[in-house]
């Protein structure tokens, strides 16, 4: 019986032992995995930024890890433009805003006339809109001015009745000063 002890416990300080060398030899592989993938990465970063300074420009081999940026199509209807005021003659206002054209964003100018029937007002972007499908108003957002008080450099929203996808002039039905609180 006290042999079949011995080697009980002879084969249980065995199997520790293996269990405990082969532990140690699994953390040795992974720390020389990640050591090496380290070194591999560290070499790859290297030969890029060597590659690019090379070229002294922004290389595609630095912008090949960034996704593409998408392409959104033109929207098919466009009923406000958003832009500076350039200039005022009569009641014509010229304004500086972005258009796309061909999947690239271009400056264009756009002449917008103003009619008895164009409403203007001035819009405080300081402040939150009231939260949608509430019954609440925007006055103190939003204040009614006469047309008159556009002026050149003004930040503008215009609005037009129809669509004014391709038209370089139209009719406002109503412009929107954007500004940074109202002076009292």
């Amino acid at each position: 019986m006290s042999t079949k002890k011995n080697m009980n416990i002879w084969f249980q300080e065995k199997s520790e032992m293996i269990c405990l060398g082969a532990t140690l030899v699994t953390l040795i592989i992974i720390f020389l995995a990640v050591l090496s993938g380290y070194f591999w990465g560290f070499s790859k970063g290297k030969v890029i930024a060597l590659n690019s300074s090379q070229n002294n420009s922004a290389d595609t081999n630095t912008n090949s890890f960034l996704p593409e940026t998408p392409s959104l199509p033109a929207p098919l209807t466009v009923f406000s433009y958003s832009g500076k005021v350039i200039s005022l003659e009569g009641k014509t206002v010229s304004l500086s805003t972005s258009v796309q054209e061909n999947n690239q964003m271009v400056d264009k100018t756009i002449k917008v006339t103003i009619s008895d029937n164009t409403s203007c007002s001035k819009l405080d972007i300081t402040k939150l809109p009231p939260p949608p499908n509430t019954n609440e108003k925007q006055d103190d957002r939003e204040k009614t001015i006469p047309c008159g008080e556009i002026q050149p450099e003004d930040s503008v929203v215009v609005y037009a009745g129809e669509n004014v996808k391709d038209k370089s002039e139209f009719e406002a039905t109503k412009i929107k000063i954007l500004v940074a609180g109202f002076e009292n």
